[in-house]
């Protein structure tokens, strides 16, 4: 996510718009595509209550013929006649006269009952040595056909089995011994129902209030009754409504038959008329859409234009390069914002050329004033401790060393007082540091040892003078005056990434690694030297730039100092 603000960040402000543009117009398309949907999505829903409440109520009338059906079949079982001849059936000698009469007797009764419902196609009563049929339709049982409905008869327990033969949906019930509560197995009735008959009958009704209703009926995944044989099945078990082969299907599934009825009606015309109404809507939005984009692409250029050309004026002004200002005439008299922009840069770079000038030579005179105010304040603090140096070893009689102090206080004060250069070299500094470090040497004794160690690569460096000195004066106080162990003050200097690092770490308590933040917002103070730290700094980032400088770190028992200057050879004079 990061990376694409990024990217966008980086783009053209004309690309910016663009996109935007772009963005806004797809979500426009978007909305009203989906708020075009929504009408449509309520039709439908509603289309699909409504036949849902059709296709209930067709359940239902067919839930009711199947009543009537199976409520003949409980006549027929609970007939004693019938009773009596299936267990004469039974219990007599197949072909003896009792077993005869018993079979013309039991034809006669299934006649009638036959009779009792329009939609028995046949009806017929199965033992294990006999079949009984209606004579109003003849539909023929194997063997095994036979077997396999006597065995899901009894498992069902009495209960009404509905069962598809291939031939059509054929309703089987088991007959059990009512006398002596024996409950044997007597036989089984099977009735061939006329499904297209009871179709028809259940969607009579519907058709008389103007409703075609197109229903297919499957049981146990298989299609049962098809209203048109001839055109593709329909899928079912899927929830709610929906539109398959220009038609909007709804699926009933009724528990008690264990029937799904698939009602299908027309949506062919609905369709046309949704497809044409989309195709004009999408033609007017993308005529809009184009009407849009020319005139944005256009607005957006002329925008682009004036920006681009004020970017063009601000890279010419940074690099230096002159401009011909002409071509930005016509835009600096402009009104607007871009024109305002244009107006108040081309003041702006007068202003700042004059600027420049008028202020180059006095930027110079305050940089030399700087190094020389800051070259006066070095002085009277160290010769302040040289000659303290000088009055501890005369009080001590050591008139030798005495003297060679007093020529070292003269090199130095020598080299401070006849000297101007702004700028000498690490080497100069360190052959003044050697006077210097004497001097303390014989002030301190063993309680100092100084150790410099200075490549010989960075000897030629440039540096400010007095620059060195101050911070081995600064580590003395800070690792001596402050403890009662000796102090070890190491000096080393070596060249890193083309430029020159020279590190005085001196024993004792850590420094302060922000000290020049502090000393620079008054925090704290400077002590122990005469020329500050912030001071020093602020020498070389003058003399060089804000590359170069001092930084402070603590290690390994050591407070460093490191000192930033240039690889360069200097030029001195």
């Amino acid at each position: 996510m990061i990376a694409i603000f990024k990217w966008f960040g980086d783009i053209k402000i004309r690309d910016k718009f663009m996109l935007i543009i772009t963005v806004l117009v797809l979500l426009i398309i978007g909305f009203e595509i989906q708020s075009r949907r929504l009408p449509y999505s309520a039709y439908d829903e509603q289309l699909y209550e409504k036949t849902l409440q059709i296709l209930s109520t067709y359940s239902n009338h067919m839930e009711s013929e199947f009543n009537k059906m199976e409520a003949i079949t409980y006549l027929i079982i609970g007939d004693p006649f019938v009773q009596d001849h299936l267990i004469a059936l039974r219990n007599e000698a197949v072909g003896s006269k009792g077993w005869v009469e018993a079979r013309v007797r039991l034809y006669d009764i299934i006649e009638n009952h036959s009779l009792n419902n329009p939609f028995f196609q046949s009806l017929k009563l199965l033992t294990c040595d006999v079949d009984i049929g209606s004579s109003n339709t003849v539909f023929a049982v194997s063997a095994e056909q036979k077997a396999a409905w006597m065995e899901k008869a009894a498992a069902a327990g009495g209960g009404m089995l509905l069962l598809d033969d291939g031939a059509g949906l054929v309703l089987i019930r088991e007959i059990r011994q009512i006398r002596q509560l024996e409950l044997s197995t007597l036989g089984v009735i099977a009735v061939k129902i006329d499904f297209a008959a009871l179709n028809d009958s259940c969607g009579k009704s519907f058709e008389k209030a103007g409703l075609a209703l197109d229903v297919d009926i499957y049981r146990d995944g298989g299609l049962l009754y098809a209203s048109h044989p001839e055109k593709p099945a329909l899928s079912y078990g899927r929830d709610g409504g929906r539109v398959e082969n220009d038609k909007f299907v709804v699926d009933y599934t009724s528990q008690k038959l264990g029937l799904t009825f698939v009602v299908s009606v027309s949506y062919d015309g609905i369709y046309k008329s949704i497809r044409a109404a989309d195709r004009l809507s999408l033609l007017l939005t993308a005529l809009v859409i184009a009407v849009a984009a020319i005139l944005s692409a256009l607005l957006v250029n002329s925008i682009a234009r004036g920006l681009t050309l004020l970017v063009v004026r601000m890279d010419g002004f940074r690099d230096g390069i002159s401009q011909d200002e002409s071509r930005f005439a016509r835009y600096s008299s402009r009104k607007d914002e871009i024109g305002r922009l244009h107006w108040h840069f081309g003041k702006m770079s007068v202003d700042y050329q004059t600027l420049m000038e008028k202020h180059y030579e006095s930027q110079l005179l305050l940089k030399e004033s700087q190094f020389r105010h800051l070259q006066q304040q070095i002085q009277p603090h160290f010769l302040f401790n040289a000659l303290s140096s000088i009055s501890w070893i005369a009080y001590a009689n050591k008139i030798d060393e005495a003297a060679r102090i007093a020529e070292s206080l003269g090199r130095i004060l020598r080299a401070t007082i006849e000297k101007n250069e702004k700028i000498v070299t690490v080497k100069n500094e360190l052959d003044m540091l050697d006077d210097y470090i004497f001097i303390q040497k014989a002030r301190y004794g063993d309680k100092l040892a100084v150790d410099v160690d200075v490549d010989s690569e960075i000897l030629g460096a440039p540096i400010p003078p007095m620059t060195l000195q101050p911070l081995v004066e600064n580590a003395i106080i800070h690792g001596l005056e402050e403890i009662l162990e000796p102090c070890a003050i190491r000096l080393t200097g070596r060249a890193a990434g083309g430029r020159a690092e020279l590190v005085i770490a001196n024993s004792g308590p850590p420094i302060d690694t922000e000290i020049l933040e502090k000393v620079s917002s008054g925090a704290v103070k400077a002590k122990g030297m005469g020329i500050g730290l912030n001071n020093i700094n602020a020498r070389i980032k003058l003399a060089f730039s804000e590359e170069y400088g001092l930084e402070f770190r603590n290690g390994g028992g050591f407070a460093c100092v490191i000192v930033k200057i240039p690889l360069r050879v200097a030029h001195c004079e």
